[in-house]
């Protein structure tokens, strides 16, 4: 059955959100720090092969009026890299105000304490969006 991972990127802090063995509900969230891309790449690769992943959503960090960044290129890169790895999808899914929302659900004193809370949320929330349209037929 297929695991899917989201992964909410950040250059210091990534979250990653894991579905259930249907990949119906996601079930469990974390965040971390990561010191550079091939930190980021070599802790991706661990959490995979760990968790059984059979699938990866990569946020894609557009600004709010759809323009690409410096931050979206580089996710961009990200994104082959992890395309060219595994033999399994990777898709990339817009992921604009998934960290925004995340802040909300987060209370400030845990933020002010452990920032890769907000991650694991923002991470979930974009599980969350892929599952409700992959399932309703509207990502393949």
């Amino acid at each position: 059955m297929p695991r899917i991972m989201a992964i909410d990127l950040g250059r210091k802090r990534v979250g990653v959100a894991f579905s259930d063995e249907d990949a119906f509900l996601c079930v469990d969230a974390v965040g971390f720090q990561v010191r550079d891309d091939r930190d980021l790449l070599k802790q991706i690769e661990r959490i995979v092969e760990e968790r059984e992943v059979s699938e990866i959503v990569v946020g894609y960090p557009l600004n709010l009026n759809g323009a690409r960044t410096e931050t979206t290129r580089w996710a961009e890169r990200i994104y082959t890299v992890l395309k060219e790895r595994f033999h399994f999808p990777v898709v990339l899914l817009d992921e604009r105000m998934t960290t925004a929302l995340a802040e909300r659900f987060v209370p400030v004193k845990d933020k002010k304490k452990d920032k890769s809370k907000v991650d694991a949320v923002a991470a979930s929330l974009l599980l969350a969006d892929y599952l409700r349209t992959r399932n309703n037929g509207g990502v393949q």
